[in-house]
């Protein structure tokens, strides 16, 4: 949250009276994950929905005084944030600090499981043409015009931005679905079974 969500909100009212006076721009970038929530992400995907509020505030807030604030919103792409072994290491970082208890709840299987579902989806959907996100940049600090948002990749595009206009139930549906989820914690089954 400090650095995804504070450091934005700190440098966007640091600078604020210098962009009333240029007539500036403001580009943030967010992420997908501000617009729709993945298990296991909590804490980013809470700070980027905190990015899109702010930004959406910030916007409305500023536009009567010349300056034009743009949200890019990348979906998945091959950057060190999805890298396997630094997303293994997080995992177990979080598992080393969770009690006896709780490790029993989720089970060693679940915790493998998650890893490699998380893993998987993240290579399989994530785009190594991070151009897309470069070109946005690009556009917003460039055009006459801004948008408001900027949807950086294929994901975002036609997957993920579709989906927040679905019933709750059918995106979390989708996305079991796109994360294979076939293995779930033991607590959980326990619970279903009884």
């Amino acid at each position: 949250m400090d650095v995804n969500f504070l450091g934005i909100v700190r440098v966007t009212q640091a600078f604020k009276p210098l962009l009333k006076k240029s007539k500036g721009r403001i580009i943030s970038a967010s992420s997908i994950a501000g617009r729709i929530s993945f298990i296991g992400a909590g804490p980013y995907t809470a700070a980027k929905y905190a990015v899109e509020a702010y930004m959406d505030t910030i916007r409305q807030e500023l536009r009567i005084f010349g300056v034009d604030c743009s949200i890019l919103e990348p979906g998945v792409f091959k950057t060190n944030l999805i890298d396997k072994d630094a997303m293994k290491r997080r995992v177990e970082h979080v598992w080393s600090r969770m009690s006896d208890e709780q490790r029993q709840e989720y089970s060693e299987e679940y915790k493998e499981f998650f890893i490699w579902a998380w893993n998987d989806a993240m290579h399989r959907m994530g785009s190594e043409q991070t151009e897309h996100v470069v070109d946005n940049y690009y556009h917003a600090i460039t055009a006459r015009f801004p948008r408001c948002r900027y949807r950086c990749g294929w994901d975002s595009l036609l997957i993920y931005i579709p989906l927040t206009y679905l019933p709750t139930e059918v995106v979390d549906a989708v996305l079991r679905m796109l994360t294979r989820q076939k293995v779930f914690p033991d607590a959980a089954m326990d619970k279903k079974n009884a």
